[in-house]
């Protein structure tokens, strides 16, 4: 079967690649209005645009760093790059007035002498940054057209789960890409299944060889920080917990099937699987 698919695909590029039909990916719909995944509740589109800089100077709070590199990941297509800067072209500002009410809500204002982006909190500014990195993927030329966004999310938690469980350090950058994926479709809060990979401290039983360390559990723990994403652990540790059909006593804690081990489960009434867990 992946044989077919090899050659099915194969040949799909291959006949993509001789059409004479094919056109560029038009990155503005109807009205031009450009295409901006997740869609913002409001665009409006205004006269004039922002040729960008050599170098955008960009002005954020104290804490939200990260808005500045990832705009400068944006502009490396077009040569150009972004820095901070107080007196910037691209402010990002906390304010009260002219914003939406929700607190991840934001707007962006794209004029000729720069672009503003508001919110009441630093994760709407975080959020709006995320649509400016869109514009600017959409953009055909180094310039923005002038424009106002007004946006804010349908849903307070937008969630999406993934497992490191059996993974080693070696995953991170892994890890990290997906963060960086996820937080431009604006998710704020994950669910991270760690399994055997969580790394108990005073557990021999558990201690596995593709564990992540106290350290790099605590990375993948900032980096949902810097992105205004929350993290919950789930560590499958009752139910799912093999680890402890090692313990030398395990006869004596667990119930089931006493020849299937995986099929053997801790007896709830019996006090000592409560004290490995702890």
């Amino acid at each position: 079967m992946g044989k077919s698919f090899a050659v099915i695909f194969t040949l799909a590029l291959g006949a993509a690649a001789i059409r004479a039909d094919v056109v560029p990916m038009d990155n503005f719909g109807k009205n031009g209005v450009p295409v901006l995944i997740p869609a913002v509740q409001k665009y409006e589109s205004a006269e004039g645009k922002f040729v960008l800089p050599d170098t955008l100077t960009v002005s954020v709070p104290s804490g939200e760093e990260l808005i500045v590199e990832q705009l400068s990941g944006e502009l490396k297509r077009f040569g150009k790059t972004a820095a901070a800067a107080g007196n910037a072209k691209c402010r990002f500002i906390l304010a009260e007035d002219g914003v939406p009410e929700q607190g991840e809500g934001y707007s962006i204002t794209v004029g000729g002498d720069g672009i503003a982006v508001k919110s009441r909190t630093t994760a709407g500014l975080y959020f709006g940054a995320q649509t400016l990195r869109n514009l600017l993927r959409n953009a055909a030329a180094p310039e923005l057209k002038a424009c106002t966004v007004t946006d804010w999310p349908d849903f307070v938690r937008r969630g999406y789960f993934f497992s490191v469980a059996g993974r080693s350090g070696q995953s991170l950058p892994v890890v990290k890409k997906l963060l960086d994926t996820i937080t431009q479709l604006k998710i704020n809060w994950i669910m991270v299944d760690f399994g055997h990979s969580f790394p108990f401290k005073n557990n021999p039983l558990t201690l596995r060889e593709k564990a992540l360390t106290r350290e790099e559990a605590l990375q993948i723990l900032a980096w949902c920080r810097e992105r205004h994403i929350e993290l919950t652990p789930t560590i499958q540790f009752w139910s799912h917990a093999q680890w402890m059909t090692y313990h030398p006593d395990w006869d004596k804690m667990k119930e089931g099937e006493p020849s299937r081990r995986w099929l053997s489960q801790p007896c709830p009434e019996c006090p000592e699987p409560y004290e490995l867990l702890r």
